[in-house]
C-alpha cells in the first residue's frame, strides 16, 4: 500500500507554507479533475476516473522520477486528504 502525504495535515500544521485545498474544493472533483498528490517527496498527476465521497480513483499522468510501485498510467487509489493540487480539464 503506498504512503501519500496528507495534504490537509500539512496544511494545517504549516499555514503559510504549505497550501492545500479546501474541504469545499475538494468536494467538487469528479471524474476528468486532475489532482496532484505526493510520496517519497515526488509530486504528480491523477486524472480521476471515480470519486466516492473520500475515496478517489484514477490513472498517474506524467511520468515518475523516483522508485514507486506504480508508472505512468496505473490505476491507484487515495483519499481527498492526500490532495495537495487540482484543476479542471479545460485548465491543464
Amino acid at each position: 500500500m503506498s504512503e501519500f502525504l496528507d495534504a490537509q495535515l500539512m496544511h494545517k500544521e504549516n499555514p503559510d507554507t504549505f497550501w492545500a485545498p479546501s474541504q469545499e474544493e475538494l468536494d467538487t472533483l469528479h471524474p476528468g479533475h486532475y489532482v496532484k498528490i505526493c510520496e517519497n517527496n515526488e509530486r504528480f498527476w491523477i486524472e480521476l476516473d471515480e470519486v466516492d465521497g473520500d475515496k478517489l480513483m484514477g490513472r498517474v499522468d506524467n511520468d515518475l522520477v523516483f522508485e514507486h510501485s506504480f508508472k505512468y498510467n496505473d490505476k491507484i487509489s487515495f483519499e481527498k486528504k492526500n490532495v495537495m493540487g487540482m484543476t479542471t480539464p479545460d485548465r491543464v
